[in-house]
């Protein structure tokens, strides 16, 4: 009984600890986004207050599609995720904020996994 109420508490720490993190990718202010706007400003020549986290970044042309494989390169090699092919659909990536969540996501079942493997 102990074990199921302990396993309980866990899941609903950890949903909770995920919503925070997308709470706050949403404002920009979590490592994840920061750091995927960081490279974005950097690949767009761009400025800071030029960017917001919902900025389209293909509509505004920030990114060609160039620029769209290197970001790719760059998730892959700063975040250690797979991008699958079924993935690469606009709603992954059309802003700072919704790249944030596909990592996020990403993380998150990658460390489910890594636990269920313990």
């Amino acid at each position: 009984m102990l074990k199921i109420d302990f396993l309980k508490l866990y899941i609903i720490v950890n949903v909770i600890i995920f919503k925070h993190k997308l709470v706050n990718a949403m404002n920009c202010k979590d490592d994840v986004s920061i750091k995927i706007k960081e490279y974005i400003i950097k690949e767009s020549f761009s400025q800071d207050d030029e960017i917001q986290c919902d900025t389209l970044i293909f509509e505004n042309s920030l990114l060609d599609s160039m620029g769209f494989l290197f970001l790719i390169d760059f998730l892959k090699n700063e975040f250690n995720i797979d991008v699958e092919d079924n993935e690469l659909i606009n709603d992954n990536f059309e802003s700072i904020n919704t790249i944030t969540q596909f990592v996020n996501k990403k993380l998150y079942t990658k460390k489910e996994a890594l636990e269920n493997m313990i």
